[in-house]
């Protein structure tokens, strides 16, 4: 039964999780020759580089109660169809207007895919497999993005940066069929335990408890904080490297990809360390709270001294250091989530990739506001490393060993 659980997520999930990881370091890598195209201002890239984060998080709480309600099979399908028809529109959108509002709607399709996913593996794994699974899906997203930037850069190249995007949408199309296909809600003799998916009979009661539950809130500032990090490199990293550190657009591809490789190794780690620690019996507290206040710390301390760096070399090698550490914060916050969610993953999940999504949409706008006030790339660097720092400190209060809420379905697991 647990081999069936890793195929799901190997040969299913996987995929289609890839398949929407392409476009996020895609559209910064394109950035640079996109303005050239479009005449876009600085101010203007910044809405541009944002606006799919718009739409992606005013859906998420949304999208995460419809995950649980119609099932990820059918919620999954439509969230990557959708966003491959609007990838496919976006370079037939040659105006500042027009290429904001497909941006838009990429990213409204998108809502529903990590809530899908997440009510898929707390179906199929343990708490002492969850670290593991969690893990490899997040690579795997890591691993579009490691992958997308050399690859955009040879379509540019060699074609154009139209014809990268019209390419990625064409994929995407066949791997939504190829999950609407296979897939199933409900498999035979595969779940490791009970269908947590289903929510409880007082749904709308207990939704409203968890409101008014402070570490329900704590997790989605904890992940606003993460995100504040890593969005600055699915945004403007390969601009820094080009604006401050002078890398040809040539090289921009495999430079920028070089902390995404980071972040790839560095989730697949923290994900075994983990499972290994919880199954020798260490505490589901420190399991869960200690590697992500180190790496935050580490993230915070890396992109302080990364600002004053002096070459490209140095600068890329603390950077790269800086994305790596945030893969310990990555699998531990999403295996709390299913830790101490129950039933209600689906939902817990929308509403706190939402703080995530907005945070991501509010850090390129911030970047690009202080660039354009100060004319200069020098202190950027500081607004990540703060928000990494109070990210630390808000690890010390999430208390993963306790459930949100105390309900029949958080006393299933094996």
């Amino acid at each position: 039964m647990r081999e069936k659980s890793w195929i799901v997520l190997i040969f299913l999930l996987a995929p289609i999780n890839f398949l929407m990881s392409l476009d996020r370091h895609a559209i910064s890598i394109a950035m640079p020759v996109i303005r050239k195209d479009l005449g876009l201002s600085l101010q203007e890239a910044s809405f541009i580089l944002s606006c799919a984060t718009w739409g992606y998080a005013l859906l998420q709480p949304l999208s995460g109660w419809l995950a649980e309600k119609l099932g990820p099979r059918r919620v999954l399908f439509g969230a990557a169809f959708l966003w491959s028809l609007a990838t496919l529109v976006s370079p037939l959108c040659l105006g500042f207007a027009p290429f904001l509002l497909a941006r838009f709607g990429m990213g409204a399709a998108q809502a529903p895919d990590w809530a899908s996913s997440m009510l898929v593996l707390r179906r199929h794994f343990s708490t002492v497999t969850r670290s593991r699974a969690n893990a490899l899906l997040l690579g795997f997203i890591y691993l579009g993005s490691i992958i997308s930037g050399p690859l955009t850069s040879w379509l540019m190249l060699t074609y154009s940066w139209k014809t990268a995007f019209a390419i990625f949408g064409a994929f995407g199309i066949a791997v939504s069929l190829y999950w609407l296909v296979f897939y199933r809600d409900k498999p035979d003799s595969i779940s490791l335990q009970p269908d947590l998916s289903i929510p409880a009979p007082s749904s709308a009661l207990s939704r409203s408890k968890l409101l008014r539950t402070p570490r329900f809130w704590l997790i989605g500032f904890l992940y606003f904080c993460t995100i504040c990090v890593q969005g600055f490199y699915a945004s403007w990293f390969p601009t820094w490297l080009h604006e401050v550190h002078h890398v040809r657009l040539k090289d921009l591809g495999w430079l920028s990809s070089a902390p995404w490789v980071a972040l790839y190794v560095s989730v697949l780690l923290a994900g075994i360390i983990a499972d290994y620690l919880a199954s020798r019996g260490f505490s589901l507290r420190h399991v869960r709270t200690v590697p992500p206040i180190f790496g935050l710390v580490l993230s915070a301390v890396l992109l302080a001294i990364a600002s004053h760096a002096q070459g490209t070399i140095p600068a890329l090698c603390l950077m790269t250091g800086c994305l790596g550490a945030i893969g310990f914060v990555q699998v531990s916050l999403w295996s709390s989530v299913q830790d101490i969610s129950g039933a209600y993953t689906g939902f817990v999940t929308g509403c706190t990739a939402f703080w995530g999504s907005l945070s991501a949409s509010i850090i390129p706008l911030a970047v690009g506001w202080v660039v354009t006030r100060t004319g200069s790339w020098e202190d950027v660097l500081f607004l990540p490393s703060a928000a990494a720092c109070a990210g630390a400190i808000g690890f010390f209060w999430l208390r993963p060993d306790r459930p949100l809420l105390e309900t029949r379905e958080h006393h299933c697991e094996l």
